[in-house]
């Protein structure tokens, strides 16, 4: 079940800026990077195969040295990986490891200000009854309960700045942090009222509103239906909406880069949105993470292990993770570096590459 409320949490996007892609013909050379790799294995058991192996959900790095990467070990709760520069250390986060954290929970993401100011969203394990809301936030030497509105799961989290930030939910539900107040709205524009996880996504947060998309799953038609919303002050707009996502534009993970430039990535490759249209500027494979940057510096992770860098024109596998099975994981990057935190069983990997220097093409 959680791996399917994750899945059905996917998500959302803002209008595009109204420009067109670089033309090729008229770029200068590009310069090939080059870098060198390290891999971590984040595992609390790590001579065991099959008990409490941990699974990444999430990754953030408030720099190169401090990184924190986020999920839950089989058959126990969610847990804190913490990157100091040179090791991993896994979070004492319950009173039994001398933190305040009491109550198991299942976290989905991070959203983080400052190495001292970070918040992680999911939902509390109540064994025997439903999932409930559950945030914490780490202060730099501590993470501690942040008391927020009852709900079933919290997923992405988008903000202006750390007083003012949304953070979606499940059942249609869209939680607001503004100036140490919390409150929840619900979205109403549900393909199936009827079925439950009407889960919503914030992907963008500006001076229009709220941009997000919906995700429903109907089981007995085994269909996702998407919807890409705007919404804002309670008031809300449908912009798009399809059947099957990956249809019409990537549904598996978005990014907005600072130009205002929208990409999403999933089963058909890469979107960006731009003139109100999207359009595939990478179809060979399955792409399932993007992170970057800036427009001509975007990273992504794909199904089959490649990792790729995209320098505004070309796409260039950096890096390949060798594996039989489909990847799952996130990804993360600086200026200089790149941490890509996959999940492959029987346990959880993180790949660290670092700019060395480049050279002509």
């Amino acid at each position: 079940m959680k791996n399917q409320l994750v899945y059905l949490a996917l998500a959302i996007i803002q209008f595009g800026c109204k420009e067109l892609p670089p033309d090729p013909s008229n770029s200068e050379p590009k310069k090939k990077i080059k870098y060198s790799w390290s891999i971590d294995t984040l595992s609390f058991y790590p001579t065991s195969d099959n008990f409490g192996n941990f699974i990444v959900q999430d990754i953030w790095g408030a720099s190169d040295t401090n990184i924190f990467v986020a999920g839950y070990e089989q058959y126990t709760s969610s847990t804190i990986w913490h990157y100091y520069g040179s090791r991993w250390e896994r979070e004492s986060l319950f009173t039994f490891q001398g933190g305040k954290i009491v109550a198991p929970f299942s976290f989905f993401a991070f959203l983080g200000f400052a190495s001292n100011d970070i918040y992680a969203f999911g939902s509390k394990e109540l064994y025997g009854s439903p999932s409930h809301t559950r945030s914490l936030h780490y202060n730099g030497e501590q993470w501690s309960e942040v008391k927020i509105p009852d709900g079933l799961l919290m997923y992405n989290a988008v903000s202006i700045n750390n007083h003012d930030f949304y953070v979606g939910g499940t059942n249609g539900q869209l939680f607001h942090y503004l100036d140490g107040q919390w409150t929840v709205d619900t979205i109403k524009h549900s393909y199936f009222p009827e079925l439950p996880y009407y889960n919503v996504m914030p992907i963008s947060y500006n001076k229009d509103g709220v941009y997000a998309a919906t995700t429903q799953y109907n089981a007995s038609k085994g269909r996702v239906y998407c919807q890409f919303i705007l919404y804002n002050n309670g008031n809300v707009i449908r912009l798009d909406s399809t059947v099957d996502y990956d249809h019409k534009w990537g549904g598996l993970n978005y990014w907005v880069g600072p130009s205002g430039r929208i990409y999403s990535s999933g089963d058909k490759g890469v979107f960006v949105y731009l003139n109100n249209h999207w359009q595939n500027i990478f179809g060979n494979e399955p792409m399932i993470r993007i992170s970057g940057t800036t427009d001509e510096r975007i990273f992504g992770l794909s199904s089959s292990g490649n990792v790729y860098r995209y320098d505004g024109i070309n796409w260039e596998i950096i890096f390949s993770i060798k594996s039989n099975r489909s990847i799952e994981g996130k990804v993360w990057c600086s200026q200089n570096d790149i941490f890509v935190a996959i999940y492959q069983f029987p346990k959880s990997y993180v790949f660290h590459g670092v700019e060395e220097g480049e050279s002509n093409l």
